[in-house]
């Protein structure tokens, strides 16, 4: 029963690169500018979808929450879970709505413990309808990684899952994510160096950064 993704969104979402599937909103999130958001929300009107809509509501709390603001971030990722219901009962991009919603529960997990029970629907229906799909196989990484061990968090199952993940290609969610786990089970220097991988590739990275910095 996972009871505690304090950093999934932000570990997923701070990197840039190929993290949202909304035209034009990887470059928006990587300034880091609310501005950007919203003039790119603007240029889409009125052909965003529900699922679109939910991606720019929680890069919207992204960016809330790297400023500190958490009633804002908590605001917006409400919003963004009411659009990803709307997406799911449409059908629409339906494995990347119940991915983001999972990881969205998550989030505000980490303020209020009552939306960690919320994550179990959208990890099962991965779970179900989409068993081998790379973020059904992220999600279980992140519910091991960031549940009790009480309640089956299993830290050293998330690392070989995510190294495995890792392995097969880079991309800055899952090597953060290892980075992390790598921190959180004594593996210092290989945190390091998966992290500052992922500054290589971008500078501006906030979860490498950040994570860095609690490793000094």
């Amino acid at each position: 029963m996972p009871l505690h993704l304090i950093l999934a969104v932000l570990l997923v979402l701070a990197a840039p690169a190929q993290a949202f599937e909304t035209p034009g909103l990887d470059e928006a999130v990587a300034t880091y500018r609310l501005e950007a958001i919203a003039e790119l929300e603007a240029s889409l009107e009125p052909r965003l979808t529900s699922y679109q809509r939910a991606e720019i509501q929680a890069s919207k709390a992204l960016i809330l929450s790297t400023q500190k603001d958490p009633d804002g971030a908590r605001r917006h990722a409400l919003a963004a879970i009411d659009s990803l219901k709307r997406a799911i009962a449409a059908n629409e991009s339906v494995i990347a709505s119940q991915f983001l919603l999972f990881k969205l529960y998550g989030q505000l997990a980490a303020h209020d413990w009552t939306f960690a029970l919320k994550t179990r629907d959208p990890l099962r229906h991965l779970q179900t309808h989409a068993p081998h799909d790379r973020r059904t196989q992220l999600a279980e990484a992140m519910n091991w990684l960031f549940t009790p061990g009480i309640f089956g968090g299993n830290a050293a199952k998330a690392v070989e899952r995510l190294e495995a993940l890792h392995a097969e290609r880079f991309d800055p969610e899952t090597a953060n994510l290892l980075a992390l786990a790598y921190l959180q089970t004594g593996k210092r220097d290989r945190a390091r160096a998966i992290a500052s991988e992922v500054l290589a590739r971008n500078p501006r990275d906030r979860s490498a950064q950040d994570l860095l910095e609690r490793l000094r």
